[in-house]
């Protein structure tokens, strides 16, 4: 698959009208990229 192609499949999905990237930053299952805070690392 082309990065073209790739690039086309992206879609933002709402649930109750609510993003789910944005709920699963809040919930720390996923980070913000490419300069999402890596907090897995915090303290090493």
């Amino acid at each position: 698959m082309t990065r073209l192609a790739a690039a086309l499949l992206l879609v933002d999905i709402y649930i109750d009208g609510r993003n789910v990237g944005e709920i699963l930053v809040e919930e720390r299952l996923a980070r913000r990229w490419p300069e999402g805070e890596e907090w897995w690392c915090e303290g090493k």
